[in-house]
């Protein structure tokens, strides 16, 4: 909060950041969780969209269910399994958390690209895809991260 009697004329004490530090910490972590497992259950559904359109008779017979909506469900049991393989592994496995890790960052890197492309307008194309890289390592890396912290053992 901004006060007048920060001694060293800071423009917010320390103890508030102090404060919102858990809060600020809670939100990020969710938010990188949502980002990535929305990216994912989208860039899933996306890439099943075809193949299961081509069996869409043959899906709606044997599972009442349509060929798009068996496209999101599969997509939201990949992002689920993500997310809960990341969680469990974390530092304990580092080969075995890097399977869940990559598709993770696979599927972030498109939603990160529009971003890097926003953010790198006057530059060459190329400067956007290490950033794009790079911001969907962090969501992916650093959401369950944030919220559950480093593994201690």
């Amino acid at each position: 909060m901004i006060t007048e009697k920060n001694i060293d004329g800071s423009p917010l004490s320390r103890e508030w950041l102090d404060d919102i530090y858990p809060i600020a910490r809670l939100v990020a972590g969710v938010l990188f969780v949502a980002f990535c497992g929305i990216s994912t259950v989208y860039g899933v559904a996306d890439d099943l969209r075809q193949p299961l359109a081509q069996r869409a008779d043959a899906i709606q017979r044997s599972t009442e269910i349509s060929a798009e909506s068996l496209a999101w469900i599969i997509g939201v049991v990949v992002a689920v399994s993500i997310f809960i393989g990341e969680v469990i592994t974390g530092e304990r496995s580092k080969r075995i958390y890097a399977l869940f890790l990559i598709p993770d960052v696979w599927y972030s890197f498109p939603w990160c690209y529009v971003l890097a492309d926003a953010l790198t307008p006057d530059v060459a194309n190329i400067a956007a895809y290490p950033l794009a890289l790079v911001l969907a390592y962090v969501a992916a890396r650093w959401g369950e991260r944030l919220l559950f912290g480093g593994r201690r053992s």
